[in-house]
């Protein structure tokens, strides 16, 4: 949930690049018969969201671009203590990243059109250095043919240090030599986002030539109620972007289908609902709850190499904000992924 952002408002839209992409790496090796273990690099949340004809589309003063990138690394430990038993755990040390831009106005004081003068840009951009936390799963073998398992993450808090760049690039009038004065400088800000935690519960069977698997799944979003930005050098500018997430579930389920000892059929469905409240439904991010299709493929070439290729289809319902956007910036948000 909240990966997928692709906002639009009515016939003033422009069109954003979703520039987001997943990174997963893993890495396991078995030590004896019982102990195992590994390593894992991934980008379980993120998103990127930046819109086209940043000086012209209409909610620049809200959003032109946003982004959050965290990188989890996760050494791991599994234990088999009994046959059909196994259970793993590690410690996450997360390094992240965010982006904030927007354009900076100010009313206008000649008249209505245009109501707000477009003075300039600021860029907020800030990483952490390094926080932590856990994770642990377990798996039991009811059966030779029925597994179940779970998985628990922790939440993360990140506090981000950087830089805002503002950059003052005049209104046309002859009241710029008067803006510059009073436009903000360049300083440090501050902020902190908690990543949220997420457990999840499954259940599989299979066979020698079919496997069958559902996941039910939670996601701590209610954590992410807000964006404090403290600025180093003028306090006046601190302020709050209120975003009122709540906790989500997500429902998941894939079959694999062996036709023949080098060739695997997969399919795969999976339902997740958004977080978001229409209330900060906007420019800095437009989630939906959204369907999963995917089918793959895969084939064993050899002894020691296999190619797997597959596609998903989401399913993104318009999203209206129904005139409760807490910008007053309101509109039909569509989403194609």
């Amino acid at each position: 949930a909240g990966v997928n952002p692709y906002p639009g408002q009515g016939s003033t839209a422009e069109s954003p690049d979703k520039v987001f992409t997943p990174v997963h790496l893993f890495w396991g090796h078995p030590v004896s018969s019982r102990w195992s273990l590994g390593f894992g690099v991934y980008t379980p949340f993120g998103l990127a969201t930046e819109w086209d004809n940043k000086d012209t589309f209409p909610g620049r003063f809200i959003s032109t671009h946003a982004s959050v990138t965290p990188f989890y690394f996760n050494p791991v430990v599994a234990w088999s203590p009994a046959a059909g038993v196994r259970l793993g755990g590690g410690i996450m040390a997360v390094h992240s990243s965010v982006t904030l831009e927007r354009n900076v106005g100010i009313p206008s004081p000649t008249g209505p059109s245009p109501d707000v003068l477009d003075m300039g840009t600021v860029t907020l951009e800030g990483s952490n250095s390094q926080d932590f936390g856990v994770n642990l799963g377990a798996q039991l073998d009811l059966s030779r043919r029925v597994t179940v398992g779970g998985n628990f993450r922790s939440g993360v808090t990140t506090t981000y240090d950087g830089t805002a760049t503002f950059t003052f690039r005049g209104t046309g009038t002859g009241l710029d030599p008067q803006l510059q004065l009073i436009f903000p400088k360049t300083q440090g800000v501050a902020t902190e986002v908690t990543m949220p935690a997420l457990a999840v519960a499954a259940i599989a069977y299979g066979t020698d030539t079919f496997l069958l698997e559902a996941d039910l799944g939670w996601t701590q979003w209610s954590k992410l109620q807000g964006l404090d930005l403290t600025f180093a050098e003028d306090s006046s500018l601190d302020s709050n972007i209120p975003l009122g997430w709540e906790d989500a579930w997500f429902f998941r389920v894939g079959a694999e289908w062996w036709l023949n000892p080098r060739t695997a059929l997969r399919l795969g469905a999976y339902y997740d609902e958004t977080p978001q409240p229409l209330t900060s439904v906007g420019p800095l991010l437009a989630d939906s709850s959204r369907t999963g299709l995917s089918l793959g493929l895969g084939r064993q070439l050899n002894e020691s190499l296999r190619a797997d290729l597959f596609g998903l289809w989401l399913l993104v319902p318009d999203r209206d904000t129904e005139l409760q956007n807490r910008d007053g910036f309101n509109g039909v948000y569509a989403n194609s992924v």
